[in-house]
């Protein structure tokens, strides 16, 4: 009987436990709140949503997709030396938490591709262009994966298309890394997919669409059209 009661507890623990220590993608109000606070460059409101976020709800890895973006930021456009010299240990550390969570949720693949293509778009304008190149073949990998298995994930049309535009605009001099990487990716096919992407009317599309007009690092024309990525 004893033992009985004994493996009983036991059991209990083991699914509290499980169910406490499950990691989660929840892009709640709080994490839309930040959102919209860092793609409009507003980066401390944005951190203080996420630190409040993180305290109530610690097992949600949505902020560390989020604070990538706000390191983004920080080191594509203001080049902050000292930042810079820790990038490759927290984006690690990012892609590491980011590895806990479920790997059925669109988010896990779409949050890899997310940070290791930011990361790389700062190497890259750094001058680290063989680092980058790499870390851009793995967001372009994992883009095209979570595709094939979430087809209707819209924000995986707003990356792809981001990612094959980009691959069609490097210079002359550098296109031996891309095809040394094997990434590629034309102008038309990256606009088609943006293009696309704007049409979506889903709840994640609409959230993913409002940080265009903000945060656009690249602006390129094609047949008369101006387009922001």
């Amino acid at each position: 009987m004893a033992l009985l009661r004994t493996s009983l507890i036991l059991g209990m623990l083991f699914a509290s436990w499980q169910t406490i220590a499950q990691k989660t993608f929840d892009f709640n109000e709080n994490c839309r709140s930040a959102y919209q606070q860092i793609t409009m460059l507003k980066l401390d409101p944005g951190q203080a949503i996420l630190n409040e976020e993180r305290k109530k709800h610690p097992d949600n890895l949505i902020p560390y997709l989020l604070e990538n973006y706000i390191e983004f930021f920080r080191l594509f456009f203001n080049e902050e030396p000292e930042l810079y010299a820790g990038l490759s240990k927290r984006v690690g550390q990012r892609l590491d938490r980011i590895e806990e969570g479920p790997h059925d949720s669109p988010y896990y693949l779409f949050s890899k591709s997310v940070i290791n293509f930011q990361a790389a778009a700062v190497r890259i304008k750094a001058g680290g262009q063989w680092e980058g190149g790499w870390q851009f073949r793995r967001a372009y990998a994992d883009i095209r994966k979570n595709q094939q298995a979430f087809p209707s994930f819209g924000p995986n049309l707003m990356f792809s298309g981001s990612m094959k535009a980009a691959v069609s605009i490097i210079p002359d001099g550098l296109k031996w890394l891309g095809n040394i990487l094997g990434v590629k990716g034309n102008m038309d096919e990256g606009i088609a997919d943006l293009e696309k992407f704007l049409t979506l009317r889903d709840d994640q599309s609409l959230l993913f669409r409002n940080q265009q007009p903000a945060i656009g690092a690249h602006r390129i024309d094609h047949q008369g059209e101006e387009y922001v990525f």
